[in-house]
């Protein structure tokens, strides 16, 4: 039988000075999926999501992507990954069409030009493609950070609360790319603080309380109502 595991956290623990963010935490999600993550603030969403991406090394525990080792294999391992947080990483005062080619490019994307003009077009992005990036709306930024991201086809996307500042229709952008990645073997995990959204993209949802992973579920019905009830009854 082929694995067909994407992430896997073998019991990680990070922590800034004195405070843990993750402790002792276990993970495995399988390619193709969908993965909704919540938590109260503080909880270690985003901790989770700078280490899988590679951009914080954890204190304890090992890292695999894709069935690689994290930190053997870095760099194979990194341009499997894309990641959107809560900073863009791109240059300001290039446009979107030249942030793009120049990420393309520093990943070796073949027929990049095509790359970048057909996810402009999928992110609506076409009519401000060549104004400095600093001119565009919040929005319009996001889904740029969002291109970059997917701009080399990683198997892996992982987002930080990426539905935040978005209107309706740029969700739904959003939520379709998604969609396609899931649909063609990619595996995408997300933070999220609205449950009710999420669950109806999610196929599977992670829980942290306090740096403890308390839940991996797939998305019943039985298991979201039991989510639902845990984030507005329990203590932060």
């Amino acid at each position: 039988m082929v694995d067909r595991t994407a992430l896997q956290l073998q019991n990680v623990s990070k922590s800034y000075g004195k405070y843990p963010a993750l402790k002792s935490l276990d993970l495995k999600v399988s390619s193709g999926q969908i993965v909704a993550l919540f938590g109260h603030n503080g909880a270690g969403k985003s901790t989770l999501l700078r280490v899988l991406s590679m951009a914080h090394r954890p204190d304890t525990g090992h890292l695999s992507i894709l069935n690689a080792d994290s930190i053997q294999y870095k760099s194979w391992c990194k341009a499997r990954v894309g990641d959107v947080g809560h900073t863009n990483y791109m240059y300001p005062d290039l446009s979107p069409t030249e942030n793009l080619i120049f990420f393309a490019r520093l990943y070796g994307v073949p027929d990049y030009k095509t790359r970048v003009s057909r996810l402009l077009e999928n992110l609506d992005l076409t009519e401000m493609a060549e104004q400095p990036l600093r001119n565009l709306s919040h929005g319009q930024q996001k889904r740029t950070a969002l291109a970059r991201a997917v701009v080399h086809e990683p198997s892996i996307l992982l987002l930080d609360e990426p539905d935040a500042g978005l209107d309706i229709h740029a969700q739904e952008l959003m939520r379709s790319l998604i969609k396609h990645i899931s649909a063609n073997g990619g595996t995408v995990l997300f933070s999220s603080h609205d449950p009710h959204s999420s669950l109806t993209l999610a196929n599977e949802f992670l829980l942290l309380r306090k740096g403890h992973l308390i839940t991996h579920s797939t998305n019943s019905y039985s298991s979201k109502n039991e989510l639902l009830k845990d984030l507005y009854t329990a203590e932060p």
